[in-house]
């Protein structure tokens, strides 16, 4: 297995390279991240605090068990240490073949991360099979802490409901790598790996961006499925993003149903993580009060979306007035 992937500090150098570590003093393994070059001034130790930032705002909302945890950051001969919890099998890139079954369980595991996220009012814009860690179900919970220890965060108790429960399957898989992350009502978007974002957001249409989220794990979904690395431009590249995704042979035609819905090309089509939960193929009816729960959330979601829609539209109209009548406004484009 490969080790968990390195925080991205800008979109052109990996600074952060990853080890891992046991605790002084205790029997706990984190993981934990030391930046490569030294972080000098006011700009580079912003810029690397990046990840911590999106971690405490996270941390805030509670706990989750499809989210990586923070644990502490600290600066040490002008380089950056940030303390996570380590995932003992790596990441979904280093995982060599994968079925239908693991691939279900991945992207309903995945969702549940998004759900928390977006629900919080936040956007991860990075997610991609290396920034998805992944744990044995088995594993020791050596990453609790108690309230008032230092590593922990807000001094709050770190396990959920959710974490106490044993997880169905052998395998927990957590959104991880928060570098990226910002305020859905607020955007400062930073373009992630081009491989896996949808048009709009290449665009600067920011509109709709927790189906970018979604667009990016059907894509991921779609390439650990198929074998093969995501082109970065050219033709296929293209198909992704116009509704023509290649039918995944040996899969079923549900599955191959949600690969569409995911990346569809309008990003209003796409479903939300809570409506993808409902799926058939995804929750197989295994918690019928889970089901239950999702269903209410689904309607309170669909009326804040239309208020956030609102809100944005206020925005936009505020930052680009309408031209006078008889004068024509020119459009943005990056192309």
């Amino acid at each position: 297995m490969s080790e968990p992937s390195p925080l991205v500090i800008d979109l052109r150098v990996r600074l952060l390279t990853s080890f891992d570590f046991l605790h002084f003093g205790s029997s706990c393994l984190y993981a934990v991240k030391k930046s490569k070059r030294p972080v000098v001034g006011v700009m580079d130790e912003k810029n690397a605090l990046k990840e911590v930032y999106a971690h405490a705002m996270l941390s805030s909302l509670g706990a989750h068990q499809n989210i990586l945890r923070y644990f502490s950051v600290w600066k040490e001969d002008n380089h950056l240490f940030i303390q996570n919890e380590l995932c003992d099998l790596g990441t979904l890139d280093s995982f060599k073949t994968f079925d239908e079954k693991l691939l279900l369980d991945v992207l309903k595991q995945v969702l549940e991360g998004l759900r928390f996220i977006h629900e919080g009012g936040f956007v991860h814009l990075d997610i991609k099979p290396d920034n998805i860690f992944v744990s044995s179900a088995l594993q020791p919970a050596s990453r609790r802490t108690r309230a008032g220890d230092d590593e922990g965060f807000g001094g709050e108790e770190a396990s959920s409901a959710s974490e106490k429960e044993a997880p169905p399957s052998k395998y927990v898989f957590k959104i991880g790598d928060f570098g990226l992350m910002t305020k859905t009502d607020d955007p400062k978007v930073e373009e992630g790996d081009s491989r896996y974002l949808p048009k709009e957001i290449l665009e600067e249409d920011y509109s709709h961006l927790p189906k970018g989220d979604i667009f990016a794990l059907g894509l991921s979904i779609y390439e650990l499925a198929s074998g093969a690395p995501l082109p970065k431009n050219g033709e296929l590249w293209q198909q992704l993003r116009t509704g023509h995704v290649p039918l995944l042979e040996g899969y079923s035609k549900e599955f191959n149903a949600i690969i569409r819905r995911t990346t569809h090309q309008e990003a209003a089509q796409r479903p939300t993580a809570t409506e993808l939960l409902l799926h058939p193929l995804i929750h197989q009816n295994k918690d019928k009060e889970n089901i239950s729960k999702l269903k209410q959330e689904l309607v309170k979601e669909r009326m804040k979306n239309e208020s956030l829609q609102r809100e944005l539209k206020r925005k936009a109209e505020e930052t680009h007035p309408r031209a006078p009548p008889g004068k024509l406004q020119r459009a943005n484009t990056i192309f």
